[in-house]
């Protein structure tokens, strides 16, 4: 029977039997994990379990020996981490504008293609992750406004740009970064910074909400 959980790098006895993963899951869950906090990481023994089925699960026994190490992590963490990707992504895309919009300006090469592709595909992958943080945080509170704020913004002109590509309109995809997305950018790792804070800050845990897409 299993003995012991490693819990955010902290041992945690286990006072009942417990002979599977399932049942070490289940118990877990129910007992250790705060209210409205979710598993991010489940390792036994070295091997990820996190996706495993219930099957799977149910069917791997668990021992003295066993090592069972879990991650839990509350909406705020998981929100201050995606604010981390998004704010040094937005930096990255931001960094790289103008010798790119040079290059679709003087568009000779696939180069310019390939670079202006993996953009957008970059700033959709922004979009992504900010509508992942309003799954989590209630999209509603006014510190979110100024980030979904400039996620429509940049919708607008990335949708041209996409056009644009597959138009083979390079001058157009030229403006379009210069223009009206670099100065967006700039807003939003700045913004991003200030919602890590605010959150950071609160009293209060952002609390689950229905998802606002973006877009």
């Amino acid at each position: 029977m299993l003995k012991k959980v490693r819990v955010d790098n902290k041992d945690i006895p286990v006072p009942v039997p417990i002979q599977n993963m399932n049942d070490a899951l289940s118990w877990i869950e129910e007992t250790l994990v705060p209210e409205h906090s979710i598993l991010t990481k489940v390792y036994l023994n070295g091997t990820d379990m996190l996706d495993a089925c219930v099957k799977e699960l149910s069917q791997t026994s668990l021992d003295e020996s066993s090592m069972l190490e879990v991650q839990i992590e509350s909406p705020w963490d998981l929100s201050i981490k995606t604010l981390d990707v998004i704010r040094d992504l937005a930096n990255a895309i931001e960094k790289r504008l103008k010798a790119i919009a040079v290059e679709c300006w003087e568009y000779t090469s696939e180069v310019s293609l390939k670079q202006v592709k993996d953009t957008a595909d970059d700033l959709t992958l922004i979009l992504e992750l900010i509508n992942h943080i309003n799954g989590i945080m209630d999209y509603s509170q006014r510190e979110m406004a100024p980030v979904n704020g400039l996620a429509r913004l940049i919708a607008r002109p990335l949708k041209e740009l996409e056009k644009s590509i597959k138009q083979s309109e390079w001058k157009h995809c030229s403006h379009l970064l210069l223009n009206r997305i670099e100065p967006l950018l700039k807003e939003m790792v700045l913004e991003s910074e200030n919602l890590q804070i605010s959150i950071l800050s609160a009293n209060r845990e952002p609390l689950l909400s229905p998802q606002l897409e973006i877009g």
